[in-house]
């Protein structure tokens, strides 16, 4: 039984560093291990939280319009260009906002 257990958390491993290893590949703030951002974006208010994470997203992905934020194990992905979505859907039609 602890074999099994071994092996089960050694493939979740394995396919949770393949993860981490292509999100941290995407621009963004530098986390850690286990809160992520989680410091950089504790704040009380929604609004104050929104505004934290907006200047995230314009300080790391101006240019490819993708960044990425880390809450706790959690990572997340801001898209914020047309030109970013089509890359990521891989469908060429033109989106309108």
């Amino acid at each position: 039984m602890l074999l099994i257990l071994a092996f089960v958390l050694l493939i979740f491993k394995a396919r949770r560093a393949k993860m981490v290893k292509l999100i941290d590949q995407i621009p963004g703030p530098v986390c850690m291990p286990l809160v992520g951002n989680g410091l950089q974006i504790n704040v009380g208010c929604k609004d104050e939280l929104f505004d934290r994470i907006i200047a995230s997203r314009k300080m790391f992905g101006r240019r490819q319009g993708i960044s990425r934020v880390w809450n706790g194990p959690i990572p997340y992905v801001l898209i914020s260009k047309a030109s970013a979505v089509e890359v990521s859907t891989g469908q060429t039609i033109c989106l309108r906002w």
